[in-house]
């Protein structure tokens, strides 16, 4: 919940830097101007954001609102907004419609921001006549992170944080930044554990967006850290290659693998993500692979799609179906074995790096010249990314990359 809230509050410092209210390193002033100002900045901040975050919601909706949450939700609506809730409305789709409702209520002068952001009394957070209990996909995180009444995230004090439309609306903008999607049947979240250290930071604002956005379109599964952090870093290679990325990223990330077990939502993974070698390794890799005159690809779409896509993403992206459904005919995981021994020797330095590199290259060679000529029923798609893996031109590009410092 700390996270997620102080990801707004940068969220709305940037807002407030950017459109020349304050210099961004005197953005935290906004905070002591008159109510009625902040109140139309805040409301514009809002009214932005939801357009900006509008389109990710709608390639990722999420799920629908456990039973709890629903009929608390409709309650808090009724009292602050007139209004119902949305039928079948999901996660994402609620945080979007408070802020969007908040940001109404600020333009009317119904509710005070100032007023909202100085009350805090023990579990309740802010200054309205109704609130709104903290949703269980985040409450669920806080209870696993204390460690207390393992298995029963419901009991206690902590479980009924209370939070008025100005600091739920802080809370459901850093959430949406956060959001990474909703696939497999778990949410993704990505924050910056000490975010309130460096609310100036615009990079690390912009290093979670593009983390997320990759792991939206990607759709990539936290399964397998080494495989998951190499489809990751391949794809922030890419946002590089295009121009699409911030000076530099920030590390580390947090990402968090939220799934509802039951009646209760689960943090079934947390992982601390620092891709700095990982990245610079596969910019590197594409930049020797734009330069080839003959490139070797792999066609990775399914049934009549057409997907090419260069050898060394093809061989992430099988790795990661070998975890949940083996490629027929490859009982022993080879790819899932090579690009964990990939992974080690990325992050390795130097020498080491290098001859960890051609010893994993060397014994995928192997394997591919045996694959190629068994003549047991292998998949198509295992025996086309092997071949194109180990084609020449593929193997001085990955050498390349390895040469980073």
């Amino acid at each position: 919940m700390r996270e997620l809230i102080f990801l707004g509050v940068a969220a709305f410092l940037d807002f407030a830097s950017s459109v020349d209210i304050y210099p961004y390193e005197h953005a935290s002033l906004i905070f002591e101007g008159e109510d009625e100002d902040l109140s139309r900045d805040f409301s514009e901040f809002l009214s932005n954001y939801y357009g900006d975050l509008s389109s990710k919601v709608k390639s990722s909706p999420g799920s629908a609102l456990l039973k709890n949450d629903r009929e608390s939700y409709r309650k808090t609506y009724l009292e602050l907004f007139g209004t119902d809730l949305p039928q079948d409305v999901t996660y994402p789709v609620l945080f979007l419609d408070i802020i969007r409702k908040t940001s109404s209520l600020l333009k009317d002068g119904k509710i005070s921001p100032i007023r909202s952001l100085e009350t805090v009394r023990d579990n309740r957070l802010g200054d309205a006549g109704s609130f709104f209990i903290l949703p269980s996909i985040i409450k669920q995180m806080e209870f696993y992170e204390e460690s207390t009444h393992f298995l029963k995230p419901t009991t206690g004090g902590k479980s009924m944080v209370e939070l008025d439309p100005i600091w739920f609306s802080l809370l459901a903008v850093g959430f949406l930044l956060s959001y990474a999607g909703y696939h497999g049947g778990a949410y993704y979240l990505i924050t910056y554990p000490s975010y309130e250290e460096n609310l100036g930071s615009r990079s690390i604002l912009e290093t979670i967006r593009s983390v997320a956005d990759v792991n939206i379109q990607a759709r990539i599964q936290l399964e397998n850290e080494e495989i998951y952090e190499l489809r990751l870093s391949m794809g922030l290679a890419k946002r590089i290659a295009t121009k699409k990325v911030v000076e530099r990223y920030e590390w580390p990330l947090r990402i968090y693998k939220v799934a509802p077990v039951g009646k209760a939502f689960t943090a079934e993974k947390t992982l601390d993500l620092d891709l700095d070698r990982l990245v610079s390794f596969c910019s590197k890799y594409l930049e020797e692979y734009q330069k080839l005159e003959e490139k070797p690809f792999v066609n990775i779409g399914r049934k009549d799609e057409k997907e090419e896509t260069d050898p060394l993403e093809a061989m992430i992206i099988l790795a990661e179906e070998e975890l949940t459904r083996p490629v027929s005919g490859d009982n022993e995981m080879i790819v899932v074995i090579l690009i964990k021994d990939l992974y080690r020797a990325i992050n390795s330095s130097g020498n080491v790096r290098i001859s960890l590199i051609k010893e994993a290259l060397y014994r995928t060679l192997r394997k591919a010249k045996a694959i190629e000529k068994t003549e047991e029923r292998v998949s198509w798609l295992l025996r086309r990314t092997m071949h194109e893996f180990s084609n020449e031109n593929n193997i001085k590009c990955l050498l390349k990359a390895a040469e980073i410092g």
